[in-house]
């Protein structure tokens, strides 16, 4: 099966409620976690791809570190 699960979602939406409403909700949703995504994601532009990496391995490590 290749593809996105999107539109299955939608089909079951679609043949559950009979009606589109629930479908538009469900990609206002999907538009909203996108969103709250990329504004969270820190900026790259310019930095070495090695030189992110390093941070966020530095970064995960000193969390487990914490955590323990």
């Amino acid at each position: 099966m290749k593809g996105s699960l999107a539109p299955l979602i939608a089909i079951s939406l679609l043949n559950g409620f009979h009606s589109s409403a629930p479908i538009s909700l469900y990609l206002v949703a999907a538009v909203v976690i996108s969103m709250i995504a990329v504004g969270l994601a820190k900026e790259t532009a310019g930095k070495s791809l090695h030189t992110v990496d390093a941070e966020a391995g530095a970064s995960t490590s000193s969390m487990t570190r914490d955590m323990a």
